[in-house]
């Protein structure tokens, strides 16, 4: 039950944010200041997949500093650019980790899903129901009611399987 309602909060921490040098969430912070421990725990050798992925972020990373050289985005862009994979190879560890002990933790993340995009919405929320019918919303659909229908969709398959 801890686990649960750990990933539950962590996954609706990505929507609690605020600005150091740049926009950051709860989760984020977290998943920076707290890898050092959890990483160890995971079983490398058991998983070959995970080696594949791990080496494809470090190409991901790679090519990302290679090409910031190219690009010549100023010193603050390009490290957001970076962290951004950092997080996401962070994140994804983390996930790994706690769904490769307990796949029914998957839950908690379809329902913090549901319920952060119930509580916080989307940026879009200013359109109007005559500009979304029009279609001059198309971000409203498609930022905000796709990804809750599509939790929905998935919460209904998590409960029942068959």
């Amino acid at each position: 039950m801890k686990e649960k309602i750990l990933l539950f909060l962590f996954e609706l921490g990505f929507y609690i944010k605020f600005n150091i040098v740049g926009e950051i969430s709860i989760s984020e912070l977290y998943l920076i200041f707290t890898f050092p421990f959890w990483i160890r725990k995971i079983k490398w050798g058991e998983c070959k997949e995970l080696k594949t992925i791990t080496t494809m972020y470090v190409v991901l990373f790679l090519a990302q500093v290679v090409s910031e050289f190219f690009v010549g985005n100023g010193l603050s862009s390009s490290m957001k650019g970076i962290a951004i994979t950092v997080v996401s190879y962070l994140h994804f560890m983390f996930l790994f980790r706690m769904l490769r002990e307990k796949l029914s933790l998957l839950l908690s993340i379809v329902l913090s899903q549901i319920f952060a995009a119930v509580v916080f919405g989307t940026w879009a929320e200013d359109a109007s129901s005559d500009e979304i019918l029009a279609g001059e919303a198309a971000t409203y659909l498609k930022f905000y009611i796709a990804p809750l229908v599509l939790n929905i969709l998935t919460l209904i398959s998590l409960l029942y399987p068959r």
